[in-house]
This record gives C-alpha cells, sequence and structure tokens, in this order.
C-alpha cells in the first residue's frame, strides 16, 4: 500500500541570492536573536527593572558571543570525526578555503547546540557577576525568550536540507536530495520505497528514501510549544529565581529525547546506551523511594546492620542502588540491596576512576534527598566497556 512522501522543495536554496554569500540560515540566526532581545525588553519592562539600554545591550552582545564561540567550539571538536579541523585549525574561524591558489567563501558551517547554551550561560552569569545584577532572575527572563528562536533556527536547517530524520513512510515524509542513499537490491530498502511509493527503476543502484522532517517536527517542539509553556504557563508563576531556567532546561532535555528517536544520528557518533541490570526494578525504585530522605550515615547505621554482605559492601566503599550509599570512595559497583531484604545483585563494574568521581557527585546528592535521579543518572552513564 502506497503511504506517499513530499518531495523536497525545489525553490528551496540555502543562499538568499545565488552566488552571494548570504545563507537563510545566518539570517535565521539574526531573526532569533532578535525576537529574543525583543522579548527580553518585555520582560525587563513587567518587572520594572531600572537597568539602562546600553547594559543590556552589552549582555545581549556577550551572550552572542558566547553562543558563536561554545557553539562553533563543539560542534568542531565533537561533530568532526574525520579530525579536518584538527588539520585545518584556521577554518574553525576563517570562512574561506584555498583551492588552487584561489580563495573559495566557505562560511562557518556547523554550530552544537549544548556549546551555544554553555557559552551563553558563561557568558551571561560573568557579565551579571561583572555588573552585580542577579544571575538567576537574568537567566529566568532570557530562558522565557529564547525558544521562539530555535523555531527559525530549525527552519533554517530544513532549508539547508540537514539534520534530516530517520527513513520512513508516513505521508508526510520528505526525500532530501543531500541525504545518503541505500542499496536498491536489499529487500528492506524496495519494500519502503514501495510503502512510500517512490519508483525503483532497473538499473538503478541506490534509492533515496523517505525521512521524517525532524527538523520541522523540532522547530514546532523545541520552539513554539516549549515557548508557550515557558511564557504563557510559567512565567508568572515562578516560587522562586532560578525556576524558569530550570523549567528550560528540562523542557529542551524532555522534547530534544523524543525528537532524537526520529532524528537521524550523526555519522560516527551514535552509541548504545544500556541500563543496568537488576533482579527486580520496582523493588529497587520502593526501595529508593522508601529510605530517599534518610541522610547517609543513618541509613548505613540502621538499614545495613546486620545485613549479611551489606555492611561489608558498605565498608568496602561501594555504592548501594537501594539508597545510593556512596559513604566511601567508590569502587564503581551496585549493591542492589533492597529494603531489609539481604538480596545483593552484582554488576561488572565502569572504569575505576569514574567509579570514584562520581561516587563524591552521588554522595552529596544523597544527602539531599535526590538519590532516585542519580541512581538513573549513574545506569545511564554506566555503559558497557
Amino acid at each position: 500500500m502506497s503511504g506517499g512522501y513530499i518531495p523536497f522543495p525545489t525553490w528551496l536554496n540555502p543562499e538568499i541570492v545565488p552566488g552571494l554569500p548570504l545563507r537563510w540560515y545566518g539570517l535565521m540566526y539574526l531573526v532569533a536573536f532578535y525576537l529574543t532581545y525583543r522579548l527580553l525588553r518585555v520582560r525587563m519592562a513587567e518587572r520594572n527593572l531600572m537597568v539602562d539600554r546600553e547594559t543590556v545591550m552589552n549582555l545581549f552582545f556577550w551572550g552572542i558571543i558566547g553562543v558563536l564561540i561554545g557553539g562553533r567550539l563543539i560542534s568542531v571538536i565533537i561533530y568532526d570525526p574525520s579530525g579536518h579541523y584538527l588539520r585545518n585549525p584556521l577554518q574553525i574561524v576563517v570562512p574561506f578555503v584555498r583551492e588552487g591558489g584561489k580563495l573559495r567563501f566557505v562560511g562557518l558551517q556547523g554550530m552544537a547546540y549544548h556549546g551555544g547554551l554553555l557559552g551563553a550561560i558563561v557568558a551571561v552569569a560573568l557579565y551579571c557577576r561583572a555588573k552585580r545584577m542577579p544571575v538567576a532572575e537574568w537567566m529566568d527572563m532570557i530562558a522565557t525568550c529564547t525558544p521562539l528562536g530555535y523555531t527559525f533556527g530549525r527552519i533554517g536547517n530544513f532549508i539547508n536540507g540537514e539534520l534530516f530524520g530517520r527513513v520512513t513512510a508516513v505521508p508526510w515524509g520528505v526525500v532530501f536530495p543531500d541525504a545518503p542513499g541505500f542499496p536498491a537490491q536489499e529487500l528492506w530498502a524496495r519494500e519502503m520505497a514501495e510503502r512510500s511509493g517512490i519508483e525503483i527503476g532497473p538499473e538503478q543502484v541506490l534509492v533515496n528514501l523517505a525521512r521524517h522532517p525532524s527538523q520541522l517536527y523540532e522547530a514546532a517542539l523545541e520552539g513554539l510549544v516549549l515557548f508557550a509553556v515557558l511564557w504563557f504557563v510559567l512565567r508568572k508563576r515562578a516560587p522562586f529565581p532560578g525556576v524558569l531556567f530550570s523549567a528550560y532546561l528540562i523542557g529542551y532535555g524532555v522534547v530534544r529525547f523524543a525528537v532524537e528517536y526520529v532524528r537521524q544520528p550523526d555519522p560516527g557518533l551514535d552509541f548504545p546506551i544500556m541500563l543496568v541490570q537488576v533482579a527486580n526494578p520496582s523493588q529497587m525504585i520502593a526501595a529508593q523511594l522508601q529510605h530517599g530522605s534518610d541522610p547517609v550515615r543513618d541509613h548505613d547505621r540502621r538499614r545495613h546492620r546486620g545485613v549479611p554482605g551489606v555492611a561489608t559492601a558498605h565498608r568496602a566503599g561501594r555504592l548501594c542502588a537501594g539508597r545510593l550509599c556512596a559513604g566511601r570512595f567508590c569502587a564503581g559497583r551496585f549493591c542492589a540491596h533492597f529494603g531489609r531484604s539481604s538480596q545483593v545483585e552484582w554488576v561488572a563494574p565502569p572504569s575505576p576512576r569514574r567509579g570514584q568521581a562520581l561516587a563524591l557527585i552521588v554522595r552529596a546528592a544523597s544527602t539531599r534527598g535526590c538519590g532516585l535521579p542519580v541512581t538513573a543518572v549513574w545506569a545511564i552513564l554506566d555503559l558497557n566497556q
């Protein structure tokens, strides 16, 4: 049965004017920055902040510099498995390449979200500290204004025909011209092409299949939906400074996690995440909730007193998944102590250095009643070696 597909619009060109170094992606960045600035002015008027225009412009300027530097550096360091920028470091900041004795404009291609986020946080925090402005409040205001700009950034990705999604047979799947083809003789490729109504010629070697327009998914979710939640729902309901910025980080993470299921992984950067195997995860979670508010020392004394094997494990510095008691330096193991029972499930340890370092984090988190989230983080990070 044919599901149909959408051909990539031929009238869309990454260059605004063919032959000139003006691209839609760069224009979308300018639109995003302008919208964020205007919304920030609205937030300042709501809070009656007596900050002069020059200070706000400087804050915004340094925030943009942080976005560009952080996003560019992380992009060329992490998203370049070929090592091209290590061999040509000047191309990190120089938008020209020498070919045949002549300079050719290629632009600065590649920005990483998490790098831009870290760069912006550092730049804004340092500037606020220097001007004695409350960091948390300004982070909240900027966080509520930022997501709308993502909409235009992802539209720029779509116009460039990059960051497309996985192969699909849904009727709104798009055939991107620059997406890699698949061997036409592969049975699964022929089946997907038939479901989408894509014809394969008798002499055709590769077939370009329809893919999820994940850029547009992200434009709607990371941009419009997240902005609507922060601006219209949470903006005037934040109980204390820092809540809106935290809600932004959580919201973006949830949306990005969901969209990644239909987005094509970057070549050479995909890796499996394996959760730690335990005998009964429900018991582990129940024990965690039961003991979540007890301090580490009380748990070590009360819960493990007289339990064979468990107290010994704690004295050896191992990590208890029931309460996350990293009471000593952690040897990088899970002691799955379920409540008062003496069931113990050992798992292959990660590297000792990582175990010792994370134990300190876990110990600090456990004393603040946030053991369960740290359990999940630890389990995710504990990849098979």
